[in-house]
C-alpha cells in the first residue's frame, strides 16, 4: 500500500500510456478511500476535494481500456463523489460513475 501512495502523480494530458492512467487512478482512489480515516484520527494532510477535482481530467484526457479493472474505477469514482463538497463536481462524478456501472451491465 505504501508504494502505491508514494508514487508521484503522473502529469495528465501528455499522452500517458494506459498503465500509467490506471496507476494514477488507483493512487487517487486509495487516497480518497483513506481520507475518512485520516479525518477520524484528526489528521487532514491533503485537501480531498482537490484530489477529486484532479481525477476527472485524468480520466477524460487519457483513455484506458479498463476491462476487468472496471470495479477499481467504480470504487474510485464512488469515493470521489462522496468526498467532494462541490455539488457540480459531485454531479459529474456521479454521472461518470453511472455510465461506468451501466457499461458493466450489472444485474439488480
Amino acid at each position: 500500500m505504501y508504494r502505491l501512495l508514494a508514487i508521484r502523480p503522473s502529469p495528465h494530458g501528455n499522452g500517458n500510456d494506459p498503465e500509467q492512467v490506471m496507476e494514477e487512478v488507483a493512487r487517487l482512489g486509495s487516497l480518497l478511500f483513506l481520507s475518512p480515516f485520516w479525518r477520524l484520527l484528526g489528521h487532514s494532510p491533503v485537501w480531498m476535494s482537490a484530489i477529486s477535482r484532479y481525477l476527472l481530467p485524468v480520466l477524460t484526457k487519457n483513455r484506458a481500456d479498463w476491462n476487468e479493472l472496471k470495479p477499481l474505477l467504480v470504487w474510485t469514482l464512488y469515493f470521489a463523489a462522496i468526498e467532494t463538497k462541490d455539488l457540480t463536481e459531485r454531479s459529474q462524478d456521479v454521472s461518470t460513475l453511472a455510465a461506468v456501472m451501466m457499461s458493466m451491465q450489472l444485474q439488480q
